[in-house]
């Protein structure tokens, strides 16, 4: 039954997607695309643990094959489906990506997203004691235009204006979004509204199942070269066992916004999030984080296009233990054209925490209550994600990151290292 409840949401939402492949099948050849590759993964964590520092460092050889199609483009029903499974020495995954776009009069007008993966690990190895899991989403989200005013453009739009001011952090190649179609309908201005209905299983760990149902919009404004971005999501998790992991609300508000000068561009954002929690303890917090960044880019995306940015970050949380205040320097370089392409940043910075270990403490030193803290430290985060094309039909992947702390108090100094390079091949 777990099983059930878990997937139900991907489960309507495949069968809708199928549903609309199968009535476009007769519009226009398919066209598929079958991809293999092979290659090394490993994460490195160091870190002083007792009387001796430790490092724990898990390495996976695997190999991936996967198959991607889609419709014809002048398709009134129009869809891409990406199917993949990898087996390796650590776990073996399965992967649907799905996407389908109802286009009536050759734009999109309704659009629905839908991904699934599945984790097994295997016993005996460094991940045998994590838990398998399915994970799953579907995002549904209509465009809005009026009849008298035509869009100028039949390409929908990705969720970011910013396709070269993402920010490069380790998790997301694997997280990400695509986002919401949206077309140039008015103007110079575009909106989008969504819903999205998402669920997570364990199959061993019941108590750890959650679901998840949120609404999301944005509004994109470009003027020439002049571009403002805003976007706004809220979110309901429902715990399947409250009592162990609590339900929470959770908003989501971000701002971004470029500026042309006459040698390159100015670049803004501001993020905020907020958790609120239906039961707070030590673990599980009420907070809210506000993020934002400053900084210049110049040259062509297609040679060399460079960017320096100031970054900050401040979070307020019920621990005072918990809540601190960051700022950073990071530095961009990214290309897209020639036989290398892809992106390599670097980012310096300091955290400073509100409370130190002592000073909770020294609070109460009979309430144990977020009694957890943490020592300021200055850090270094390095991301490199490259493609080296060889061939039309052979590359070579590279996504690395390392990321080392450096703490006032010496025990407490950690680094996160992550590799990844695998072959590609495409038949």
């Amino acid at each position: 039954m777990k099983r059930t409840r878990g997937s139900l949401a991907i489960g309507v939402a495949a069968a809708c997607l199928q549903a609309a492949v199968a009535a476009s099948a007769g519009a226009a050849a398919a066209v598929w695309q079958p991809k293999v590759s092979a290659g090394l993964e490993s994460y490195v964590h160091t870190y002083y643990l007792a009387t001796a520092d430790t490092t724990e460092a898990v390495s996976e050889v695997l190999a991936t094959a996967e198959i991607e199609g889609r419709s014809g483009r002048r398709d009134r029903h129009a869809w891409n489906l990406r199917l993949a499974a990898s087996g390796g020495s650590e776990l073996l995954r399965e992967l649907l990506d799905g996407r389908y776009q109802w286009r009536p009069s050759g734009e999109p007008r309704l659009q629905l997203d839908v991904d699934w993966l599945g984790r097994q690990y295997r016993s005996g190895t460094e991940y045998a004691l994590s838990s398998d899991n399915h994970e799953g989403t579907a995002e549904c989200g209509p465009t809005l235009a009026r009849p008298d005013r035509p869009a100028r453009s039949a390409s929908p739009r990705p969720l970011s204006p910013l396709p070269h001011a993402v920010d490069p952090r380790t998790e997301l190649p694997r997280t990400r979004r695509r986002g919401l179609p949206g077309l140039r309908g008015f103007g110079d201005l575009s909106w989008r509204v969504g819903a999205r209905a998402a669920a997570r299983t364990y199959p061993d760990s019941t108590a750890l199942d959650r679901d998840l149902v949120a609404v999301e919009a944005d509004l994109d404004h470009a003027a020439g070269e002049r571009h403002i971005w805003l976007y706004q999501r809220s979110e309901r998790r429902l715990a399947a066992a409250p009592e162990v992991r609590p339900s929470a609300w959770s908003h989501w508000t971000e701002v971004r916004a470029t500026w042309p000068l006459r040698h390159g561009e100015v670049v803004t954002s501001l993020g905020s999030e907020v958790w609120r929690y239906d039961r707070t303890d030590t673990v599980w917090f009420d907070s809210w984080r506000l993020e934002s960044e400053l900084g210049y880019g110049w040259g062509d995306p297609l040679r060399a296009h460079w960017r320096t940015l100031l970054t900050m970050e401040r979070l307020d949380a019920d621990a005072a233990s918990e809540a601190y205040q960051q700022f950073g320097l990071r530095g961009t370089v990214e290309s897209y054209a020639g036989p290398v392409s892809g992106m390599l940043a670097l980012e310096y910075g300091h955290r400073w925490y509100r409370q130190t270990a002592d000073e909770a403490a020294a609070t109460d030193p009979f309430d144990d209550t977020f009694a957890l803290a943490y020592s300021d430290f200055s850090y270094v985060e390095i991301w490199l994600m490259a493609t080296w094309t060889w061939s039309d039909r052979l590359s070579l992947e590279v996504v690395a990151s390392y990321q080392p702390e450096q703490h006032t108090e010496q025990d407490d100094d950690t680094a996160i290292g992550y590799g990844s390079a695998r072959v590609v091949w495409r038949p």
